[in-house]
């Protein structure tokens, strides 16, 4: 048998790729083409689109590659040429000449191939970037129009504010707004329930931006609302952005930033604008996004970086006495009676997927429903409300159930997610914690991670799968792992979090 070896990066797959492995495999029997790795990509300075493990995915479907071997470094082709018996080595043309392969003819063929059509992945970044100004005016207008829209509506509800503020008094009140969900958070209705005790009036609203014209309109008119309540009292309480928060210019009002989420793992906010997964950077400046805080609440001390980072604001505002989430995943919970409540099977241990959302893409759930044994096991998949991925349910699986997400993860045994800070909660409940980052090379160029999770929580985080369900299987955890990600991204594990943020709230409101 002939074989034949070819060598190459072969990011976002071209016909000029196509071409030289098509001619290299009529040399001969067998092809075998060295892929060259992230850490070799890293060496010549060059950066991949896509991973090492996708790019060998894509090679191993085309029916002219027999074999994919990893390039490590430029020193390795007469050990490979040995190593597989190989006859003939195969490059574009336009190595010929170059010392890193003439010299190879001492021990094998050595071809170079002609190459007709375009071949490199940059003649197409090239391309994108040559012709992103084809439709520079009509974009600059929609930009103009929407941007002009935007300070309407922020003029408009300025002057609306400055109406009611004029007709209203200040309150010994707590307004607690969010736009995450339509009901009441467990944080916001811990810090209610502490502060009824001690007969402090609170104003609560909770209204998310839905799809469709009508919910948009709903929503506009909950802005009036919104400022008559902001007004009237003295301290807010947000967990995420608000316009009404950071647009609006504010007399005696202390604004307490409660985000939705532990920690930043991934990235968020001002980290990601002109991203795609983040917010255009004009639009950010027009809306003030994430103005005017006073404090923002932070689970650990590991993650005031990141925050100050994500909410463009001075480290010193930034408190780290944790939220009152924490205090509830201290707290015990009845397993049995929630099993009993969702339909589980008490005599088999409860697995728990609930992925991140992702926009545009899927995230790659029927591969880890194939891979679990539902006779051994409860799976329950918790999928967010605005993915996109359309799957075909499967009997034994439980998705999405009406139990608090809290809950869930508080009587499960093990829980898998990838880069939510869901996993924080997790491990607050010292949960079996499982990182499935099955697209970790493109999530962290799209959208960013503040933490290299491979670090963070070694030997269970991976792109398979495989491993993922190996390590169920072998009913083995080091739980010591788990705990140093605890006590690094948890800093009050006292219980004490709501009291500290309502003595806060308490201090705002007397002063």
């Amino acid at each position: 048998m002939k074989k034949v070896i070819t060598y190459g990066t072969f990011d976002l797959l071209t016909p000029g790729h196509i071409e030289q492995l098509r001619e290299s495999k009529k040399l001969g029997d067998y092809l075998i083409v060295g892929l060259s790795t992230d850490e070799f990509n890293s060496i010549k300075n060059k950066k991949a689109y896509l991973s090492y493990e996708e790019r060998k995915i894509i090679l191993e479907a085309i029916k002219y590659v027999d074999e994919v071997i990893p390039e490590n470094d430029w020193n390795q082709k007469v050990d490979d040429i040995k190593k597989y018996d190989i006859s003939i080595l195969t490059m574009g043309e336009d190595w010929k000449g170059s010392n890193r392969f003439e010299y190879l003819k001492e021990y094998c063929d050595v071809k170079f191939i002609p190459r007709s059509g375009r071949y490199s992945s940059t003649d197409f970044r090239n391309f994108v970037s040559k012709h992103k100004d084809d439709n520079k005016f009509k974009n600059k207008m929609k930009a103009k129009i929407k941007s002009g829209l935007l300070y309407l509506f922020k003029w408009h509800l300025n002057i609306i504010y400055f109406v009611i503020k004029f007709f209203t008094l200040k309150k010994k009140q707590v307004f607690l707004l969010s736009r995450q969900n339509d009901e009441i958070s467990i944080s916001f209705q811990l810090i209610i329930n502490n502060l009824k005790k001690n007969k402090i009036k609170t104003k609560f609203m909770s209204k998310k931006i839905n799809k469709g014209i009508k919910n948009k309109i709903i929503y506009y008119f909950s802005l009036y609302k919104q400022m008559y309540y902001l007004a009237t009292s003295k301290v807010v309480i947000i967990d995420g952005y608000n316009p009404t928060i950071s647009i609006l210019k504010h007399n005696n009002l202390t604004i307490i930033q409660l985000w939705h989420a532990l920690g930043a793992i991934k990235k968020f906010g001002y980290q990601t604008l002109n991203l795609d997964s983040g917010r255009d950077k004009q639009v950010a400046k027009i809306m003030n996004m994430h103005r005017n805080y006073d404090y923002v609440i932070s689970g650990s001390e590991a993650m005031i970086p990141y925050f100050s980072q994500a909410f463009d604001i001075d480290k010193q505002k930034i408190l780290t006495f944790g939220t009152p989430c924490i205090d509830y995943m201290l707290k015990s919970i009845n397993k049995s009676e929630k099993f009993k409540q969702c339909g589980f099977d008490a005599n088999k241990p409860l697995i728990v997927y609930a992925p991140t959302f992702r926009d545009n893409r899927p995230n790659n759930i029927s591969p880890l429903i194939d891979a679990i044994n539902l006779d051994k096991y409860n799976l329950c998949v918790s999928i967010h409300p605005r993915a996109i991925e359309k799957i075909e349910k499967k009997d034994g699986v439980f998705w999405n159930p009406n139990i608090e997400f809290l809950d869930l993860i508080k009587i499960c045994d093990y829980f898998i997610t990838d880069y939510s800070a869901a996993m924080i909660e997790a491990a607050i409940a010292n949960k079996k914690l499982l990182l499935y980052v099955y697209d970790y090379h493109l999530y962290d160029k799209e959208n960013g991670l503040n933490i290299n999770l491979f670090e963070e929580l070694p030997n269970y985080t991976s792109k398979e799968i495989a491993d993922i369900v190996k390590i169920i299987e072998s009913g083995k955890y080091d739980m010591k792992i788990l705990e140093k990600f605890k006590n690094k991204y948890v800093t009050n594990l006292k219980g004490n979090s709501t009291k500290k943020l309502c003595d806060l709230i308490e201090e705002k409101l007397n002063e």
